[in-house]
């Protein structure tokens, strides 16, 4: 498993190392959805900064913009930071963000190079 779940008194961290592959994308959403935190969820950080390759495919952009399509249902409160700065990453959480908000999706989204800029945005403190 290529990421770790770290779960603050408002949000989630997820650190994610190694190669990352839509299975791990899949089942980190999963896991953070069957929790019952999530209901309370304000925030996730997705810390992309440790990674060696990010295996993911455009089939697959497109439903993790479904799947929290359906979690926003749940919970529309969530804002999530992306935090790294591979050009790959970027373009891969911008066309995430263009079909969520295609579809229909609110929660609030952001790219950033730090996790400190990522906090600043979210107003969140250490």
């Amino acid at each position: 498993m290529a990421f770790e779940l770290i779960w603050e008194p408002e949000g989630v961290v997820i650190q994610y190392s190694d190669v990352v592959t839509d299975d791990d994308i899949r089942q980190a959403n999963l896991d953070i959805f069957d929790d019952t935190r999530f209901d309370t969820l304000r925030y996730e950080i997705c810390i992309y900064t440790d990674i060696t390759a990010l295996d993911r495919s455009s089939e697959f952009v497109r439903w993790v913009a479904d799947f929290d399509l359906q979690a926003s249902k749940r919970n529309p409160s969530v804002r999530v930071a992306v935090v790294g700065e591979q050009p790959l990453l970027k373009g891969i959480t911008n066309m995430y963000r263009a079909e969520f908000e295609l579809r229909g999706g609110t929660w609030g989204q952001g790219l950033f190079d730090t996790v400190e800029e990522a906090r600043v945005w979210l107003v969140i403190k250490d």
